[in-house]
């Protein structure tokens, strides 16, 4: 008797493990999270089963959600809406557990994602079900003055440029008042603000909702001549506001360097050119890597495919991003350097030695072997002697290295300069975004060129 009373009761009584309740889509796969990616998926929850009721999720810092409903009568559907918030870039990989009161496991949603941009400002909070998802990530305000550094004068028809990875995304001139405004993505960009008869100023800088108002003072190039009578002084050297870039020595760049394709042409060497890109701490102010990064693309944009193209970074530790990459793959070596970002301690000699490795490995007999060095600094006093002594030996071996000074103290620029000369190679001084863009392009050309 008793045994046919629990069977009944089985048939009568919902099994919570036999409860249907399934999520579409099961697994969330953002793809690459880029800024206008939109980052906002609707999931439709379907209890096929008994009412149920959620009483927890899973759901970390990195998601916002909103449910139109916390109950599901049975045979219905509730929508949950995610939003995904990146806190760091890279590979994401994660499991989201939903617990209803007629299951005795969780209804299991996967996520995928490849994220390349991390909004800094506070996340936004998920829409609301009456919104658009795409309306999660909007444009914020921007409003550039800028003015005559004596005279405090607004400057009409100033040129200001907005800066990404090396890149120029947009450009604005000034109305009367000296003023441009716009709306512009949240990000860390470079901002630089030029004007003819005046030395540019720039500015790196986060901009998004608490920090979009910025003021530039351009320098005027010419000092008007005092109208009293002139008392006679000691000489004294006069400096500009910056020190402009300076180019290297004079020296033959064929006429024809560039064929009519764009490219280097075919009567000049193949390149073997490895970079070592210092992305210590000190790299990530007044736009130094954007300064390098626009050189080096200037410089991928006539490269051939018997060019071979290597970048190596150094900080607190070395890491090789890219190995002989042919020259005629622009978006791949493009992208190698639109992500770097600077922080840590300097420390040049393991890279210098990791640098002339990958050198000698794609090493261009009767080529161009080169190894150029990117940093703003001198490197560390104990490593001197051993980084010296590295330069001597494989410029012996055919490899010679050329600095490229990233707004560095003109101290710094001394130490460079010496080193490069021990290297066989030139020292290159980039401290503007203009100055330095065809750098690295015509060294590249004079190294290239058949003695």
């Amino acid at each position: 008797m008793m045994q046919r009373l629990l069977v009944i009761l089985l048939l009568v009584l919902p099994a919570a493990g036999m409860a249907q309740i399934k999520c579409d889509p099961a697994v969330i796969e953002y793809g690459t999270i880029e800024r206008t990616t939109n980052r906002v998926v609707d999931i439709t929850i379907t209890n096929t089963g008994p009412d149920a009721t959620l009483l927890r999720s899973t759901f970390s810092r990195e998601y916002s959600f909103l449910l139109s409903s916390k109950k599901i009568a049975q045979d219905s559907s509730i929508t949950l809406r995610v939003q995904f918030n990146p806190l760091n870039k890279g590979a994401w990989t994660d499991k989201i557990e939903l617990f209803f009161t007629t299951m005795n496991k969780p209804v299991v949603i996967k996520v995928m994602a490849d994220v390349q941009y991390v909004d800094r400002s506070a996340n936004p909070n998920c829409p609301t079900f009456s919104d658009q998802p795409a309306n999660c990530c909007p444009n914020d305000p921007l409003t550039i003055v800028v003015k005559n550094a004596q005279t405090l004068e607004p400057i009409k028809d100033a040129r200001v440029r907005l800066i990404e990875q090396g890149a120029v995304q947009r450009t604005w001139k000034t109305d009367k008042k000296g003023t441009a405004t716009d709306e512009v993505p949240i990000s860390y960009y470079f901002l630089l603000a030029d004007a003819e008869g005046y030395f540019p100023d720039d500015t790196a800088t986060y901009i998004n909702r608490r920090s979009n108002y910025f003021e530039f003072f351009l320098e005027p190039k010419t000092i008007e001549e005092p109208l009293a009578i002139e008392i006679p002084q000691p000489k004294e050297e006069t400096t500009e506001p910056r020190v402009p870039t300076i180019p290297p020595p004079a020296a033959e760049i064929p006429v024809d360097a560039i064929a009519a394709d764009g490219k280097l042409n075919n009567t000049l060497r193949p390149n073997n050119v490895v970079f070592l890109v210092d992305i210590s701490e000190s790299m990530a102010k007044q736009g130094k890597l954007d300064v390098l990064k626009n050189a080096m693309n200037n410089l991928f944009e006539v490269l051939r495919p018997n060019d071979k193209i290597s970048i190596m970074t150094y900080a607190t530790k070395t890491e090789v991003v890219a190995e002989g990459i042919p020259g005629n793959e622009h978006e791949r070596l493009v992208n190698s350097i639109s992500t770097l970002t600077a922080g840590g301690m300097t420390a040049g000699v393991k890279g210098f030695r990791n640098a002339y490795e990958i050198g000698t490995r794609n090493f261009q007999e009767a080529g161009n072997n080169q190894v150029i060095v990117a940093t703003d600094g001198s490197f560390r006093a104990s490593d001197n002697d051993k980084i010296k002594e590295l330069v001597k030996e494989y410029r012996d071996k055919g490899l010679i290295t050329t600095i490229i000074g990233i707004r560095c103290t003109d101290k710094a620029a001394e130490v460079l300069k010496e080193l490069a000369e021990l290297g066989g190679g030139t020292y290159l001084h980039a401290n503007d975004y203009d100055g330095g863009e065809r750098l690295l392009q015509e060294e590249i050309i004079r190294r290239s060129t058949k003695e």
